[in-house]
């Protein structure tokens, strides 16, 4: 994949977590951010930022964590920890298109998006914390990288 090291990662998992998981998703995931589950499990990675244009701008970004996969899954869950997939679901999941996954944090309030189906599969985006409240899931969102393993190599 790429070589960094996470740190603060979750719980090993095994296929048939991955396998449970994609069932209650109702779709598989983008092979590189299902590799990525099975050897971390979410975390900070050794390299967290990553740039982004805005307003014909670059701005400089960092990553909070990526979310880990717990008991709960990817279910909505008050019970989920933090820094879940569980919770980002309970907490953000009304927020977001229904062909997303929010998979992390980015500057604190800020959502990393896994796209899930569609012409955009496996891409990247981001969701400002401030449009998170949006009548429109789709508002606020700014592709980061066409795939997981992509983001990851522009990170430094």
């Amino acid at each position: 994949m790429v070589d960094l090291t996470f740190k603060n990662t979750g719980p090993t998992l095994t296929e048939e977590n991955i396998a449970r998981l994609e069932d209650q998703l109702q779709c598989r995931l983008p092979a590189d951010y299902r590799d990525f589950l099975l050897k971390h499990n979410g975390g900070r990675p050794s390299r967290v930022h990553f740039s982004i244009l805005l307003g014909g701008e670059t701005e400089e970004w960092w990553i909070d964590s990526f979310y880990s996969v717990d008991e709960h899954l990817a279910q909505p869950s008050s019970e989920a920890r933090g820094a879940t997939l569980s919770c980002a679901h309970f907490t953000d999941g009304e927020f977001v298109p229904r062909d997303c996954l929010v998979i992390g944090s980015a500057v604190r309030d800020d959502r990393l998006l896994l796209r899930l189906s569609g012409d955009r599969r496996g891409q990247i985006d981001m969701k400002f914390g401030e449009d998170m409240d949006q009548a429109d899931p789709e508002g606020g969102i700014y592709p980061l990288a066409e795939s997981f393993c992509a983001f990851l190599r522009s990170l430094y």
